[in-house]
């Protein structure tokens, strides 16, 4: 599939490079940011939005020791399950020649987002993992705690 010219890509095969690693990177980020970070950076930028959905709030309303903890936990998980630096520019070398590719592949498309959108899967799969962990660890008190925690979350961004 990683038909190209020559001695690398173009210009525009590597800005589609990048929007594709960046489309990725956005989604890791998201997730490992509002567990390191409790999305308090997320959440002062944009205006609360009534009846949001996510997780957002929620690990906003974790204790600051709990998300450094459940942020240390996916980091280490994810660095022993990261793909292969080659595997992953192998990848997105595909994904640009399908992008550039006339006729269009839709099968070849769809199949390397299907790739894309698995790895994206699995580190929200990863998180929810690390997060009911966490919250089945917690006391009764704990819990209560977090619920109050979390109403008032959702009140402020009501």
């Amino acid at each position: 599939m990683a038909e190209g010219r020559a001695g690398g890509l173009g210009r525009g095969g590597r800005v589609l490079l990048y929007l594709s690693l960046a489309v990725n990177l956005l989604v890791v980020g998201l997730v490992v940011g509002a567990l390191v970070s409790g999305g308090e950076k997320l959440r002062d930028r944009r205006p609360p939005a009534a009846g949001e959905g996510g997780f957002g709030p929620v690990f906003s309303a974790l204790e600051p020791e709990d998300r450094r903890v459940l942020g240390r936990q996916m980091r280490q998980i994810l660095s022993t399950e990261r793909r292969d630096r080659r595997e992953m520019r192998a990848l997105m070398n595909d994904f640009v020649a399908v992008l550039a590719s006339d006729p269009f592949d839709e099968a070849a498309f769809e199949a390397l987002l299907d790739v894309q959108f698995g790895e994206a899967a699995f580190r929200l799969g990863l998180a929810r993992d690390v997060f009911e962990g966490r919250v089945q660890e917690m006391s009764v008190a704990e819990r209560q705690a977090l619920s109050e925690r979390l109403a008032a979350e959702l009140e402020k961004r009501a």
